[in-house]
């Protein structure tokens, strides 16, 4: 009996039996592949009989009226409006001047809300200091709601202005500059998750400002808030650490933005405590406005990516410590730009040795902090819940120290409401490489329980025992098994196969603790560089077309 056949043999008796039953030889499955190279390696992929492929549509952005560019062109005069509480424990609360600049061709409506169409400003504060073991990091430690800006000034700070004040709207060439009392009073603030930050739109219907009967009929007028409430909040604590650096961060937010990467931006701010009161400065020399998200201005190294058609974006920013002894400490700052769905999760590889594993949200709520796992492969951080994943422009500083040099990567995030454009983004970033011959290549899609993990253990030399184990799915479940030598990535049940084009899958059904494990040895006279794509899919009914995804491995021989 041929390889192949004798792999199809096996697969027919584990349908046979109702996959209730494991057959004896699946262990040896990925060695009869491998040593079968010439057999079929091509076919198209037949997991039709398992599985059904959907292709999901893609989301379009945002249909702009015109080619309108609201930029933040001025961000200054820090101002503390309040303070909750008895120093060295209370709150500050942060305001600041914002500059709006009109720099595309047509006119930005600043009509005030209950309309929806104006431009809303939103602040966050960042701080670089020593963590955990003393190692720096960057953290957010606090964030406003979005100011409604009412009314445009039609002024000249950002080039000739030849509109004038036209109040309900930024005419070309034309400037708003919005004081601190003014972005901070609480009539104009409401929350940020009425906002899309992706199409910079909102809607008065159901609002805060609108609040019952829902008829866009404006009743709430923040006469309630507490005077920390809703402003950029800082607690005092986060602000007393000898040696750090702050970082004050703007937001513009408008509808049919034609370019949404001019719209973010930061300079430094310094405090300081006189007895009494909180004194807050912007240093004037050396601190000019830095366009774009202050997480770029930080680590050793960048990542970003957006997904497919353009859902809205995350950045990450890493820094690497070499500690000697063979171990490096690893700081990661993921920021979700822009990025509507929320992010629940990041997937980034360890080495074999894992230590004083850290996070911070920066929101001093230790309910709703994120947990860190391991499958012995791969770090996981995981949201505990819905409330508790990054919306936009917040902040995820995670730590870790491991055994593995730093080298290429891919740091995986998981998307809380998945669109269209999918469940997962993949940044480019250096991170650990354990130097084994399976690396993880991302493209989970969760089900019930999360997303399954596979992991491989093994050098893939000839005649050397090698294993896959996959974790985290549906207890006694079907799951199908893909195999390539190549990777062209295809949609799949609303999600993404990596191993395409594939040999027939093989069909196993998971362990009541939702696992499987196959063992195998490597089959000689497989070349160099060879590729060893796998990936599982597992029925599943809390995924989104019923089918759970794990990750992709890449296995590669030496």
């Amino acid at each position: 009996m041929s390889p192949m056949s004798a792999s199809k043999t096996c697969l027919a008796s584990v349908v046979a039996e109702g996959l209730r039953a494991s057959c004896r030889d699946h262990s040896k499955f990925l060695g009869l592949v491998l040593g079968a190279r010439n057999v079929s390696t091509q076919r198209a992929v037949q997991a039709a009989l398992l599985l059904s492929v959907l292709t999901p549509g893609v989301r379009a952005g945002p249909a702009g009226d015109g080619p309108i560019d609201l930029a933040l062109g001025g961000l200054s005069g820090p101002t503390a409006l309040a303070h909750e509480g008895g120093f060295p424990d209370g709150t500050l609360a942060l305001s600041a001047q914002v500059t709006l600049c009109n720099l595309g061709a047509d006119a930005v409506p600043f009509e005030a809300a209950m309309s929806p169409d104006h431009p809303g400003v939103a602040l966050q504060l960042y701080r670089v200091a020593s963590g955990p073991g003393g190692h720096e990091r960057l953290v957010q430690v606090g964030t406003s709601w979005v100011h409604h800006r009412f009314a445009a000034l039609g002024q000249s700070f950002c080039g000739s202005c030849s509109g004038g004040p036209g109040l309900s709207a930024l005419q070309p060439g034309c400037s708003d500059a919005v004081s601190a009392s003014v972005l901070g009073d609480a009539f104009w603030l409401g929350p940020r998750q009425e906002w899309s930050a992706f199409t910079g739109s909102w809607s008065c219907l159901g609002s805060f400002f609108d609040g019952l009967p829902a008829d866009c009929v404006r009743d709430e007028d923040g006469g309630g808030t507490a005077p920390t409430e809703a402003r950029l909040a800082i607690d005092d604590q986060e602000l007393l650490l000898a040696g750090a650096t702050y970082w004050l961060e703007a937001l513009a937010l408008t509808a049919n933005e034609a370019s949404p990467f001019d719209n973010l931006g930061s300079r430094a701010v310094q405090f300081s405590w006189n007895g009494a009161s909180w004194s807050v400065q912007a240093p004037s020399a050396g601190n000019a406005l830095v366009s774009g998200p202050a997480v770029l201005r930080w680590g050793d190294d960048s990542g970003s990516a957006d997904l497919n058609p353009h859902d809205g974006e995350v950045v990450a920013s890493i820094d690497v410590t070499d500690l000697g002894a063979g171990l490096w400490r690893y700081e990661l700052a993921f920021f979700n730009r822009s990025l509507d769905g929320g992010i629940d999760r990041l997937d980034l590889p360890r080495g074999a040795v894992l230590l004083d594993v850290t996070s911070a949200d920066g929101d001093g709520d230790p309910s709703n902090d994120w947990t860190a796992s391991s499958n012995g492969s791969t770090l996981r951080w995981q949201a505990p819940n819905a409330g508790a994943a990054l919306a936009f422009c917040e902040l995820m500083s995670v730590g870790f120290t491991t055994d593995a040099a730093p080298g290429p990567g891919e740091l995986v995030a998981g998307v809380m409401s998945p669109g269209l454009g999918g469940g997962q983004l993949e940044l480019p970033l250096t991170l650990p490489d354990h130097g084994g011959a399976f690396s993880d290549q991302g493209c989970a899609l969760p089900g019930l329980a999360g997303a399954p993990w596979l992991a491989g253990s093994g050098d893939l030399s000839a005649g050397s025992a090698q294993a896959i184990a996959l974790v985290n799915a549906s207890p006694l479940s079907l799951a199908g098994l893909f195999v390539s030598l190549s990777s062209t990535p295809v949609p799949f049940k609303g999600g993404t196969l990596k191993p395409f084009p594939p040999f027939d899958p093989i069909l196993l059904p998971t362990d009541g603790a939702g696992e499987i494990t196959l063992p195998f040895v490597m089959p000689a006279g497989v070349p160099t560089g060879t590729q060893l794509w796998l990936q599982w899919a597992v029925q599943d009914g809390g995924a989104v077309k019923g089918v759970a995804l794990s990750n992709a491995l890449r296995g590669l021989t030496p």
